[in-house]
């Protein structure tokens, strides 16, 4: 997941710069920062850490609330969330079969979070993909140049 996202900031992120710079010349930095603010919206999410911390919460608050009583900590608020954190030392005061009912929800939580998560890289490849096939349509890629009106004339 590292190289991905290594990938995705090292290669993809500068090519997208760089490629709104010389299709949209004349938009400037207004242009830059947009895709930027664009960009940014999905690097470090803070509203993904609550999502996964008070999912495990509402799935014992059903199942196994007593479980869940031994092992959480008291109730926090993040960004409108409430969600309760895990104690790790809690986790592994347990019993062999309760640690492991808790290992199975914490990766099940996991699982469910990188769900969500994976919608926008797979919109954004999809992107990038018909990017490519439209650029090869075209016969290559060719930057767009802007020309002075004093040019144009002679």
């Amino acid at each position: 997941m590292d190289a991905l996202f290594g990938v995705s900031t090292g290669f993809f992120w500068p090519t997208t710069l760089g490629l709104v710079s010389e299709q949209f010349p004349r938009g400037g930095a207004l242009t830059l920062n947009a895709i930027g603010a664009a960009g940014m919206t999905s690097v470090g999410n803070p509203s993904l850490a609550p999502c996964g911390m008070r999912r495990p919460t509402e799935t014992w608050g059903r199942t196994r609330p007593a479980l869940h009583a031994a092992v959480a900590e008291p109730a926090q608020q993040q960004l409108g969330f409430d969600f309760q954190p895990l104690d790790g030392a809690k986790i592994n005061s347990l019993s062999s079969r309760d640690k492991a009912h808790v290992e199975i929800i914490i990766a099940k939580t996991n699982q469910a979070i990188l769900a969500k998560i994976v919608i926008l890289p797979s919109i954004m490849f999809l992107y990038f993909l018909n990017l490519g096939l439209f650029f090869r349509r075209r016969a290559g890629y060719r930057q767009v140049e802007l020309v002075r009106a004093r040019e144009e004339g002679e």
